[in-house]
Protein backbone atom coordinates (compact mmCIF):
# COMPACT_ATOMS: atom_id res chain seq x y z
CA UNK A 1 0.00 0.00 0.00
CA UNK A 2 1.24 3.46 -0.93
CA UNK A 3 0.09 6.11 1.56
CA UNK A 4 0.41 9.89 1.28
CA UNK A 5 -0.84 12.60 3.60
CA UNK A 6 -1.66 16.01 2.14
CA UNK A 7 -2.15 18.88 4.58
CA UNK A 8 -3.60 21.99 2.94
CA UNK A 9 -3.07 25.50 4.27
CA UNK A 10 -6.58 26.79 3.52
CA UNK A 11 -10.02 25.31 3.07
CA UNK A 12 -10.04 26.57 -0.50
CA UNK A 13 -6.75 24.80 -1.21
CA UNK A 14 -8.18 21.61 0.36
CA UNK A 15 -11.15 21.70 -2.01
CA UNK A 16 -9.01 22.46 -5.06
CA UNK A 17 -6.39 19.85 -4.15
CA UNK A 18 -8.99 17.16 -3.49
CA UNK A 19 -10.72 17.86 -6.79
CA UNK A 20 -7.38 17.65 -8.60
CA UNK A 21 -6.58 14.25 -7.07
CA UNK A 22 -10.02 12.89 -7.97
CA UNK A 23 -9.92 14.22 -11.53
CA UNK A 24 -6.44 12.85 -12.25
CA UNK A 25 -7.56 9.37 -11.25
CA UNK A 26 -10.86 9.43 -13.10
CA UNK A 27 -9.13 10.62 -16.27
CA UNK A 28 -6.50 7.89 -15.97
CA UNK A 29 -9.20 5.25 -15.59
CA UNK A 30 -11.07 6.56 -18.61
CA UNK A 31 -7.89 6.66 -20.67
CA UNK A 32 -7.29 3.01 -19.82
CA UNK A 33 -10.83 1.62 -19.92
CA UNK A 34 -13.02 4.43 -21.33
CA UNK A 35 -15.22 4.51 -18.23
CA UNK A 36 -14.42 5.08 -14.57
CA UNK A 37 -16.03 3.80 -11.38
CA UNK A 38 -16.45 6.21 -8.46
CA UNK A 39 -17.60 5.23 -4.96
CA UNK A 40 -18.93 8.31 -3.17
CA UNK A 41 -18.85 9.43 0.43
CA UNK A 42 -21.86 10.85 2.25
CA UNK A 43 -22.09 13.38 5.06
CA UNK A 44 -21.41 17.09 4.95
CA UNK A 45 -17.61 16.98 4.48
CA UNK A 46 -17.52 16.36 0.71
CA UNK A 47 -20.24 18.88 -0.17
CA UNK A 48 -17.90 21.69 -1.36
CA UNK A 49 -15.79 19.14 -3.22
CA UNK A 50 -18.82 17.80 -5.08
CA UNK A 51 -19.88 21.34 -5.92
CA UNK A 52 -16.42 22.05 -7.33
CA UNK A 53 -16.29 18.74 -9.22
CA UNK A 54 -19.55 19.64 -10.95
CA UNK A 55 -17.72 22.54 -12.63
CA UNK A 56 -14.86 20.39 -13.95
CA UNK A 57 -14.89 19.80 -17.67
CA UNK A 58 -11.84 17.55 -17.99
CA UNK A 59 -13.78 14.40 -17.05
CA UNK A 60 -16.16 12.59 -19.38
CA UNK A 61 -18.90 12.48 -16.76
CA UNK A 62 -21.24 10.51 -19.01
CA UNK A 63 -18.79 7.63 -18.69
CA UNK A 64 -18.48 7.65 -14.90
CA UNK A 65 -20.34 5.00 -12.92
CA UNK A 66 -21.51 6.42 -9.58
CA UNK A 67 -21.84 4.21 -6.50
CA UNK A 68 -22.28 5.03 -2.81
CA UNK A 69 -20.22 3.84 0.16
CA UNK A 70 -23.07 4.01 2.65
CA UNK A 71 -26.60 5.20 3.15
CA UNK A 72 -29.11 5.98 5.85
CA UNK A 73 -32.35 3.99 5.91
CA UNK A 74 -34.43 6.89 4.60
CA UNK A 75 -36.21 7.62 1.31
CA UNK A 76 -34.00 8.99 -1.49
CA UNK A 77 -35.58 12.44 -1.21
CA UNK A 78 -35.09 12.65 2.57
CA UNK A 79 -32.88 15.53 3.85
CA UNK A 80 -30.51 13.00 5.49
CA UNK A 81 -30.10 10.86 2.37
CA UNK A 82 -26.54 10.55 1.08
CA UNK A 83 -28.00 9.93 -2.37
CA UNK A 84 -29.92 13.21 -2.24
CA UNK A 85 -26.77 15.10 -1.19
CA UNK A 86 -24.83 13.84 -4.22
CA UNK A 87 -27.80 14.32 -6.53
CA UNK A 88 -28.18 17.98 -5.57
CA UNK A 89 -24.50 18.93 -5.36
CA UNK A 90 -22.95 16.88 -8.18
CA UNK A 91 -25.25 14.89 -10.43
CA UNK A 92 -27.97 17.43 -11.20
CA UNK A 93 -25.44 20.23 -11.86
CA UNK A 94 -23.76 17.84 -14.31
CA UNK A 95 -27.08 17.15 -16.02
CA UNK A 96 -27.21 13.54 -14.81
CA UNK A 97 -30.68 12.35 -13.78
CA UNK A 98 -31.39 10.31 -10.68
CA UNK A 99 -32.56 7.38 -12.81
CA UNK A 100 -29.58 7.45 -15.17
CA UNK A 101 -28.22 3.89 -15.63
CA UNK A 102 -24.80 5.15 -14.51
CA UNK A 103 -26.25 6.03 -11.08
CA UNK A 104 -26.22 3.11 -8.64
CA UNK A 105 -27.85 4.19 -5.38
CA UNK A 106 -28.54 2.04 -2.35
CA UNK A 107 -32.18 0.94 -2.42
CA UNK A 108 -33.93 2.03 0.76
CA UNK A 109 -37.53 1.14 0.00
CA UNK A 110 -37.49 -2.33 1.57
CA UNK A 111 -36.14 -4.02 4.68
CA UNK A 112 -32.54 -2.94 5.44
CA UNK A 113 -30.97 -6.38 5.00
CA UNK A 114 -32.85 -6.91 1.74
CA UNK A 115 -31.68 -3.49 0.53
CA UNK A 116 -28.06 -4.34 1.33
CA UNK A 117 -28.36 -7.68 -0.47
CA UNK A 118 -29.80 -5.93 -3.54
CA UNK A 119 -26.96 -3.45 -3.56
CA UNK A 120 -24.37 -6.19 -3.30
CA UNK A 121 -26.03 -8.03 -6.17
CA UNK A 122 -25.94 -4.82 -8.22
CA UNK A 123 -22.18 -4.54 -7.66
CA UNK A 124 -21.62 -8.20 -8.48
CA UNK A 125 -23.56 -7.92 -11.74
CA UNK A 126 -21.98 -4.64 -12.81
CA UNK A 127 -18.42 -5.86 -12.19
CA UNK A 128 -19.19 -9.40 -13.47
CA UNK A 129 -17.73 -10.86 -10.30
CA UNK A 130 -17.13 -14.57 -9.81
CA UNK A 131 -18.29 -16.15 -6.53
CA UNK A 132 -16.24 -14.61 -3.74
CA UNK A 133 -14.94 -11.83 -6.00
CA UNK A 134 -14.51 -8.24 -4.87
CA UNK A 135 -14.94 -5.18 -7.17
CA UNK A 136 -12.01 -2.86 -7.88
CA UNK A 137 -13.29 0.68 -7.92
CA UNK A 138 -11.10 3.25 -9.64
CA UNK A 139 -11.71 5.90 -6.98
CA UNK A 140 -13.19 5.50 -3.50
CA UNK A 141 -14.02 8.63 -1.50
CA UNK A 142 -14.31 8.23 2.26
CA UNK A 143 -14.73 10.53 5.22
CA UNK A 144 -13.83 10.10 8.88
CA UNK A 145 -16.04 10.72 11.90
CA UNK A 146 -14.92 12.07 15.25
CA UNK A 147 -15.04 8.51 16.60
CA UNK A 148 -12.84 7.19 13.79
CA UNK A 149 -15.65 5.60 11.80
CA UNK A 150 -15.77 5.64 8.02
CA UNK A 151 -18.76 5.04 5.73
CA UNK A 152 -21.19 3.45 8.24
CA UNK A 153 -18.59 1.21 9.86
CA UNK A 154 -18.73 2.43 13.43
CA UNK A 155 -16.66 1.37 16.45
CA UNK A 156 -17.93 -1.86 18.00
CA UNK A 157 -20.50 -2.44 15.25
CA UNK A 158 -20.87 -5.95 13.87
CA UNK A 159 -19.92 -5.11 10.27
CA UNK A 160 -16.30 -4.34 11.24
CA UNK A 161 -15.46 -8.03 10.89
CA UNK A 162 -17.45 -8.65 7.72
CA UNK A 163 -15.30 -10.31 5.03
CA UNK A 164 -17.83 -12.23 2.92
CA UNK A 165 -20.45 -9.64 1.98
CA UNK A 166 -19.78 -6.52 -0.09
CA UNK A 167 -22.62 -4.55 1.51
CA UNK A 168 -24.53 -5.08 4.74
CA UNK A 169 -27.14 -3.54 7.01
CA UNK A 170 -25.15 -2.52 10.07
CA UNK A 171 -26.84 -1.85 13.43
CA UNK A 172 -25.28 1.17 15.17
CA UNK A 173 -26.25 0.97 18.86
CA UNK A 174 -24.62 4.30 19.74
CA UNK A 175 -26.94 6.06 17.29
CA UNK A 176 -29.89 3.72 17.89
CA UNK A 177 -30.24 3.19 14.17
CA UNK A 178 -29.47 0.90 11.24
CA UNK A 179 -27.20 1.95 8.38
CA UNK A 180 -26.45 0.46 4.98
CA UNK A 181 -22.75 0.24 4.22
CA UNK A 182 -20.18 -1.17 1.85
CA UNK A 183 -17.61 -3.27 3.70
CA UNK A 184 -13.85 -3.05 4.18
CA UNK A 185 -12.90 -5.67 1.54
CA UNK A 186 -14.37 -3.39 -1.16
CA UNK A 187 -12.52 -0.31 0.07
CA UNK A 188 -9.24 -2.18 0.36
CA UNK A 189 -9.50 -3.59 -3.18
CA UNK A 190 -9.73 -0.14 -4.81
CA UNK A 191 -7.18 1.37 -7.17
CA UNK A 192 -7.27 4.60 -5.11
CA UNK A 193 -8.84 5.51 -1.77
CA UNK A 194 -9.06 9.22 -0.91
CA UNK A 195 -9.98 10.04 2.68
CA UNK A 196 -11.39 13.55 3.06
CA UNK A 197 -11.12 15.00 6.56
CA UNK A 198 -12.32 18.44 7.61
CA UNK A 199 -12.79 20.08 11.03
CA UNK A 200 -10.85 20.77 14.20
CA UNK A 201 -13.03 18.38 16.20
CA UNK A 202 -11.30 15.51 14.39
CA UNK A 203 -7.72 16.75 14.78
CA UNK A 204 -6.73 14.86 17.95
CA UNK A 205 -8.25 11.57 16.78
CA UNK A 206 -6.64 11.99 13.37
CA UNK A 207 -3.22 12.54 14.95
CA UNK A 208 -3.65 9.33 16.98
CA UNK A 209 -4.52 7.41 13.84
CA UNK A 210 -1.76 8.73 11.60
CA UNK A 211 1.00 8.55 14.21
CA UNK A 212 -0.02 5.08 15.37
CA UNK A 213 -0.60 6.14 18.97
CA UNK A 214 -3.67 5.18 20.97
CA UNK A 215 -6.16 2.42 20.20
CA UNK A 216 -7.22 1.33 16.74
CA UNK A 217 -10.20 2.84 14.94
CA UNK A 218 -12.40 1.53 12.10
CA UNK A 219 -10.84 3.76 9.46
CA UNK A 220 -7.49 2.06 10.03
CA UNK A 221 -8.96 -1.08 8.46
CA UNK A 222 -8.94 0.65 5.07
CA UNK A 223 -5.74 -0.77 3.61
CA UNK A 224 -5.63 -0.84 -0.21
CA UNK A 225 -3.62 -3.95 -1.03
CA UNK A 226 -2.85 -3.00 -4.65
CA UNK A 227 -3.67 0.69 -4.68
CA UNK A 228 -2.85 4.02 -3.12
CA UNK A 229 -4.27 5.66 -0.02
CA UNK A 230 -4.42 9.45 0.18
CA UNK A 231 -5.36 11.49 3.21
CA UNK A 232 -6.62 14.92 2.14
CA UNK A 233 -6.77 17.15 5.22
CA UNK A 234 -8.03 20.66 5.70
CA UNK A 235 -5.94 22.95 7.97
CA UNK A 236 -8.08 22.48 11.07
CA UNK A 237 -8.10 18.68 10.78
CA UNK A 238 -4.32 18.50 10.39
CA UNK A 239 -3.52 21.01 13.16
CA UNK A 240 -2.30 18.35 15.64
CA UNK A 241 -0.13 16.42 13.17
CA UNK A 242 3.67 16.49 13.26
CA UNK A 243 4.71 18.57 10.24
CA UNK A 244 7.00 15.84 8.99
CA UNK A 245 4.01 13.62 8.17
CA UNK A 246 2.61 15.95 5.54
CA UNK A 247 3.38 15.83 1.83
CA UNK A 248 2.25 19.41 1.35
Amino acid sequence: MSQKIFCFETTEAWVEGSVEQIVVRLRAAQAARRQATLLLSGGSTPTPIYQALAKVGQVDWKNVQFFWGDERCVPPDHPESNFRLVLETLLEPLGIASDDPHVHRFPTEGAPRDNAAMYEQNMRLFFSLPPGGVPRFDVVLLGMGVDGHTASLFPESEALDEQRHLAVANPVPTLETMRLTVTFPVFSAAHSVLILVKGSEKSVRLAEILTGSGKSYPIQQVTPTQGDLLWLLDPSASSELPKGLCEG
